[in-house]
């Protein structure tokens, strides 16, 4: 079985920060490290323990626990220090703002903004003996000084580590102007040199920033994202070649019209053995349909009645993991994710009172919650559950346990009791 990390996963570190010549190496590919969500802190998982910032949203505070002694410390080797965010500390910072990290081959990597002379968006590298905290690279910078009119504008995207490379979207927003411009920078960890995927000027708004750069997920060589949510490419960043991928004519050829209205929202896909798959149905789609691409054969696959299997009676528990509610929930725009062993499926939860003609009549900015799903890949439900959403809760998988980020803090339960059906909600940590 592959070792499932949807988010990032880390190494090991000892209470004392000085024993840790005993690690565990990851594997280069992002394929075993796939996320899970944008989580603001994400969980990094090792073998002694794990790695988490325990800081409210944007904050810099790393921590260390340790499962033999249950404790938790600063990942931060120096003993005057005070870890309160001054320069000197190696997990704490109070001049940094963090936007995205996650850890590959023993180091954790964050990409962070800092406000001097302009706008300074930085890749800083922690070790996992807490003796340093160092700036790999400025990947972006601009003059303007004001705070307000010029600032990173992605919360649905998150920073991708593979084969040596940081692969991280932005939106840099000029909102006196009302517009924005999208890109992606390519990282070398190794040197920190950069290269540029090509910028997109447009409106400054959240529907005109999903045309550009989405769901961007690294396999083998390539990295896969899509454009304008219905251009799929393929981009090999070793030798810099760009394909779209007729995906659509595709889907077109094998089925006719049928889905055409659907896959105006593909937006939403994991990779799997080299194979695409993805759901299409728009937002306010009751029903997704689940589609297996092959972009080498150019063929594509209905697999049938898998959509129905997101229509299932769970429960609902709130931010301290007590159940409280138990109803069937329509998962809308559903993400799909898999370690190899289950496909785990992430959508926006409506109730059957918001259904109406088989089709979704909530407003688009009403509030909805986070309906998640086990499924085999031959469609067999195993379980599931929801969590009311806010603009900081995330889920995250990390070795077969469901790690569910809060407000407060963040809760756990393993994969095998929610299929069990023993759902118990443990709290791992509260924000200091």
């Amino acid at each position: 079985m592959k070792k499932l990390i949807l988010t990032f996963a880390a190494t090991c570190i000892a209470l004392t920060l000085t024993g840790c010549n005993s690690t565990t190496p990851l594997t280069e590919d992002y394929l075993n490290t796939n996320r899970g969500s944008s989580a603001y802190h994400p969980i990094m998982k090792t073998e002694k323990g794990y790695y988490y910032n325990n800081a409210p949203t944007g904050s810099l505070a790393l921590k260390y626990h340790d499962n033999e002694t249950g404790d938790d410390i600063y990942l931060c080797a120096k003993p005057e220090c005070t870890h309160d965010g001054n320069d000197f500390c190696a997990a704490t910072n109070k001049g940094s703002y963090v936007l995205y990290m996650g850890m590959y081959e023993s180091n954790i990597y964050i990409a962070s903004l800092e406000f001097k002379e302009g706008m300074h968006f930085n890749l800083l590298k922690a070790s996992p003996d807490g003796t340093e905290l160092s700036e790999i690279c400025t990947f972006l910078q601009t003059a303007n000084t004001s705070e307000s009119s010029m600032g990173l504008f992605r919360d649905t995207h998150a920073m991708s580590l593979h084969r040596g490379y940081a692969f991280i979207p932005y939106t840099l927003v000029d909102r006196m102007a009302g517009i924005a411009t999208t890109g992606l920078a390519i990282i070398h960890l190794s040197d920190g040199s950069v290269q540029y995927m090509p910028e997109y000027e447009h409106e400054h708004t959240i529907k005109a920033q999903a045309n550009y750069y989405t769901n961007v997920i690294p396999y083998g060589d390539y990295i896969y994202y899509t454009m304008s949510k219905t251009e799929f490419h393929r981009y090999n960043f070793k030798t810099g070649e760009d394909e779209i991928l007729p995906f659509k004519e595709s889907l077109t050829e094998t089925y006719g019209d049928k889905f055409s209205k659907k896959i105006k929202d593909f937006n939403t896909y994991t990779i799997i053995d080299d194979k695409v798959w993805y759901f299409c149905g728009g937002t306010k789609q009751a029903q997704a349909t689940l589609f297996i691409y092959d972009p080498d054969e150019n063929t594509t696959t209905l697999v049938e009645g898998f959509g129905e299997k997101l229509l299932a009676e769970t429960t609902t528990y709130d931010y301290n993991g007590e159940p409280y509610a138990v109803s069937t929930n329509y998962c809308v725009s559903p993400q799909p994710m898999y370690d190899g062993n289950y496909l785990y499926v992430v959508g926006q939860g409506f109730y059957a009172s918001d259904l109406v003609g088989g089709n979704i009549v909530a407003d688009a900015d009403d509030y909805y919650d986070m309906v998640v799903h086990i499924l085999t890949l031959e469609g067999e439900r195993l379980g599931g559950f929801v969590f009311p959403r806010t603009t900081t809760c995330q889920v995250n998988v990390v070795d077969e346990t469901f790690y569910m980020q809060t407000p407060e803090g963040t809760v756990y339960c393993s994969v095998a009791d929610v299929i069990a059906g023993n759902i118990e909600w443990k709290e791992l940590y509260k924000f200091d």
